[in-house]
């Protein structure tokens, strides 16, 4: 009896664990299928301490409710879906550059491509609101057409990401240059939810972007490749070294996916880092290898900027072979990209002959901002009269790189003397590879 007892108590007993763990597991999916990203305990992890399967599977999409059209305030809306929205998000400071990027997308368009194709630009509705200006006055048919679209993030979209965040690192951001990453991330993913709405695949652009041929043939057969292969989530790079700002698309549904990626993750990360990360946790996407061919969009062209002065370059630093030092001029076609560089490392820019100058512009990192200057300094010095070299004596600091945009003016009230030569010196240990994408200089006039 005692024995027969013993095996009743384990039956009841695994059959109670096993009603237990069915209970259990009906409870998790109601429990789960009622999340949404906005109130996920995780939200605000770091992501790579995130699944996909958290991201997704287990939320209702944070920016479903969310009116995105309201967020319209230049250009006619479209009725219908068209093939592809090319989606445009750009720095403050970068007004020129933006236009720019606009005349080659317009340039190299057939006129029966305009059907097919929306130019949606998010800019910031207070710091960017004089280029909203340049752009009524320079492209007002194409805003008629329905063409070009210009978007402001709306505050039903703000207050779904508006959450803070503790994690940027004091030692690399200022406060004003969180606050501007931060305006650029929230623009960068209304955006990917607009275009999203708007049309069957994305091509993601920055300010820095330009046609260099005619694109949307290319892009149309990649496109018909992934079809092909029966695929809805796909992404593929046209633009120079694969940077994502320099021409990345996406299929609809995976823009859509970047949309709520950076709408659970917007506080604490740079532009670039919510792209590599959403590609790192989306590893299975297919990414098909981007053609020498395929090329379409690169840097800014070969307009001058300032003045076109004869410069002689001395460096410490190692650069990759087709991105030296001297691709840093705004008018060369290309970057420059400095390899890790170390303390004391420096970049000397020597003139021919010594000369007053007015401003220096000096921008680094990639389009979405990574690989930014950091830990380093713009110094001026002057000529050393007896040998006719820069004088390393007699050299003042005029800026410290602590923005991608570093734009000094004015320098002929500060600085008196004829400048023999130009100097960025890294006062601290740099972790990671430096894009510079523009050095411009202009003399006293």
């Amino acid at each position: 009896m005692g024995k027969q007892r013993v095996i009743t108590l384990v039956l009841y007993g695994i059959i109670l664990f096993n009603s237990a763990t069915i209970l259990k597991n009906i409870y998790t999916k109601h429990v789960a299928s009622s999340f949404t990203c906005a109130n996920l305990k995780n939200v605000g992890d770091p992501v790579t301490e995130c699944s996909s399967e958290i991201i997704s599977a287990h939320c209702a999409r944070v920016l479903d409710q969310v009116d995105t059209s309201k967020g319209l305030v230049l250009g006619r809306k479209r009725n219908e879906k068209v093939y592809l929205s090319i989606g445009i998000v750009s720095m403050d400071g970068e007004d020129d550059n933006l236009l720019q990027t606009l005349q080659s997308l317009k340039t190299h368009m057939s006129p029966t491509e305009k059907t097919e194709i929306i130019i949606v630009i998010a800019l910031d509705r207070e710091s960017q609101a004089g280029i909203s200006q340049n752009i009524e006055k320079n492209f007002q048919n194409e805003l008629d057409i329905g063409l070009i679209q210009v978007i402001h993030p709306t505050q039903e979209f703000l207050g779904r990401v508006n959450a803070e965040s503790t994690r940027w690192k004091p030692w690399s951001f200022t406060e004003n240059l969180k606050k501007k990453t931060e305006d650029f991330s929230q623009r960068l993913i209304f955006l990917f939810e607009y275009c999203f709405r708007m049309s069957k695949n994305v091509l993601l652009l920055t300010g820095q972007a330009r046609a260099v041929r005619p694109y949307f043939p290319v892009i149309k057969q990649q496109i018909d490749n992934f079809e092909n292969l029966n695929l809805s989530s796909y992404e593929h790079d046209f633009g120079m070294n694969g940077l994502p700002g320099l021409g990345r698309l996406y299929s609809a549904h995976l823009a859509a996916d970047v949309a709520e990626f950076g709408a659970m993750f917007p506080q604490g990360q740079t532009p670039s880092q919510i792209i590599d990360m959403h590609s790192r946790i989306r590893s299975s996407i297919k990414n098909s290898d981007q053609k020498s061919e395929e090329v379409i969009f690169t840097f800014h062209g070969k307009e001058l900027r300032g003045g076109n002065l004869e410069i002689e370059f001395q460096t410490t630093c190692s650069f990759p072979v087709g991105h030296e030092v001297e691709k840093a001029l705004y008018y060369k076609n290309g970057f420059a990209w400095l390899k890790t560089p170390k303390k004391d490392d420096s970049i000397v820019m020597v003139f021919i002959e010594p000369l007053q100058i007015s401003r220096v512009r000096v921008v680094s990192g990639s389009p979405l901002l990574r690989d930014t200057m950091s830990d380093s300094v713009l110094k001026v010095c002057e000529n050393n009269a007896e040998t006719g070299i820069c004088d390393d004596s007699k050299c003042t600091e005029v800026g410290n790189f602590r923005d991608p945009i570093l734009d000094v003016k004015q320098l002929e009230n500060s600085l008196p003397f004829p400048v023999k030569c130009l100097k960025i010196v890294f006062i601290g240990e740099v972790k990671h590879w430096i894009i510079i994408r523009e050095i411009s200089i202009w003399p006293k006039a």
